[in-house]
């Protein structure tokens, strides 16, 4: 009787020692899992967003090549194949330098998509390059409506160019962009509801696209402004030229 208590006292203490031995192993899988499951799901997310802006013709800078961080991910898949218990050696290469990465290159993955989709946002409707021009018209009843209309508009602009897309929704949130830059020149024509002469009109819409030149700053242009004490919204800034 004794002897079999003790057999079975034995059996007990080798399952336990199996069990902690087990479960000292799933807790530095499921530390790893910790450290690298959030890295690699946002590096997949960051990535999919690039891809799915330049998929719809969105100019994305391409990510600064890192092949150290390609080789320790290598690396690692490579040594946990061969053997799953690699993972509980305590590489500082993989807290530091491995990880460090990872965080660096999902930071400027995200920073290069937003931006290049504020930059394409700013192409097809600079906001604040006619925000002077309606300050000074909405003051006027005849365009405060048209006028009212643009700052929903811009508002609407204003919410697309400073929230990037996931990438699943960069083809919808382009149709609402396109949808308002459309409908935003279409309020700034309904100015010619009041007394504004084609060659104002004409102005106005290359101010609101990113400048006029000179040459359409005529002197009808000129008098309408002067008329309506609008000519101080206005200022001369030299244009960039393309490098």
């Amino acid at each position: 009787m004794l002897l079999d208590q003790a057999q079975q006292l034995r059996t007990a203490l080798d399952r336990h020692r199996e069990l902690k031995k087990a479960s000292g192993k799933a807790s530095v899988f499921r530390s790893r899992a910790v450290q690298f499951g959030p890295l690699a799901t946002d590096l997949t997310k960051a990535e999919d967003v690039r891809r799915a802006l330049l998929a719809e013709g969105v100019e994305v800078r391409a990510p600064s090549p890192l092949p150290q961080a390609r080789q320790q991910a290598q690396t690692l898949l490579a040594k946990f194949r061969d053997d799953r218990d690699s993972l509980s050696d305590a590489d500082p290469a993989i807290r530091h330098a491995f990880t460090g990465a990872l965080k660096s290159a999902i930071a400027e993955s995200g920073k290069t998509s937003s931006e290049a989709w504020r930059a394409m946002v700013v192409a097809k409707a600079d906001i604040a390059a006619l925000d002077q021009v309606l300050s000074a018209l909405e003051n006027l009843s005849a365009y405060a409506g048209a006028v009212a209309r643009i700052r929903q508009l811009d508002a609407i602009l204003i919410g697309i160019r400073d929230t990037i897309p996931e990438a699943g929704a960069v083809k919808e949130r382009l149709d609402a962009l396109n949808a308002a830059v459309k409908a935003r020149s279409e309020a700034i024509g309904a100015i010619e509801g009041g007394d504004v002469p084609p060659t104002v009109l004409a102005f106005l819409r290359k101010v609101a696209q990113g400048g006029a030149g000179l040459d359409d700053f005529t002197v009808d242009v000129r008098d309408w402004l002067v008329a309506r004490n609008l000519l101080a919204g206005f200022r001369i800034v030299p244009q960039r030229s393309a490098s």
